[in-house]
């Protein structure tokens, strides 16, 4: 029985960037252009860059083979095309497939064929180089989880705030919207005298625990009282 070695081509530059083996090349060619099969992976990703410029991979059938010698075939020309310079999207170097069935491009338990070829980082605190693939700890440019423990804790800008520890802008906080924030006056709800003076409603907020919104509507005439007293702006 024979069986086919193909190659997808990109259709801008003409150049192989993909070599795979199938049975029936009309099924394969719509399954790689299929947006629902293979995702995530590198050929995936270039397939739908193209069908972004409403451009398709070029399926070009180069060698047909016996069953028995394609897995040798595929491996060549794989080699072959990437002697020449071509940039594969392949994951393997070839021959990992089945000869009849569900046909992938990768399988369980395969060395991939740039494995160990990415580029690596420096650890901030023990100097190991390690594979710079984005996870939990490497984003701290650590090697493990305890690497990034102890750059964490020697971190000055650690993000939280321990106990005992005091806060940089303690006694500096400033109400919201500094800027166009007006002092307001509270009053006894009776008699109207004067009780306290704040920088501004969110100020009495914080301090009363009176909502600032309340506040603001009483001294705009839009409520008799806030918290049981009533409330003016300043220029009042």
């Amino acid at each position: 029985m024979k069986t086919y070695i193909y190659t997808l081509k990109c259709p801008i530059t003409g150049k192989v960037r993909y070599v795979g083996k199938t049975n029936n090349p009309t099924e394969r060619y719509k399954n790689h252009i299929n947006k629902a099969r293979d995702g995530g992976t590198h050929k995936r990703n270039w397939i739908n860059l193209l069908r972004i410029k409403n451009l398709k991979p070029i399926f070009e059938i180069i060698d047909e083979v016996s069953v028995k010698e394609w897995k040798d075939k595929e491996k060549y020309y794989i080699k072959h095309y990437i002697d020449k310079g071509y940039d594969l999207v392949n994951h393997t170097g070839g021959g990992d497939g089945l000869s009849f069935g569900n046909q992938t491009s990768f399988k369980k338990g395969c060395i991939s064929m740039n494995k160990g070829t990415g580029a690596k980082k420096k650890c901030k605190v023990c100097g190991k180089e390690f594979p710079c693939a984005p996870s939990y700890f490497n984003r701290y440019y650590c090697c493990s989880k305890e690497c990034r423990k102890i750059y964490v804790s020697n971190n000055l800008n650690k993000g939280t705030f321990k106990k005992g520890i005091v806060p940089w802008n303690k006694g500096k906080q400033l109400s919201k919207n500094t800027v166009n924030s007006k002092p307001v006056i509270q009053t006894d709800i009776k008699t109207d005298k004067i009780i306290n003076r704040f920088l501004s409603a969110a100020e009495a907020e914080r301090q009363l625990g009176i909502n600032q919104d309340n506040i603001t509507n009483n001294t705009n005439g839009r409520s008799k009282s806030a918290g049981g007293f009533k409330w003016k702006k300043e220029k009042d």
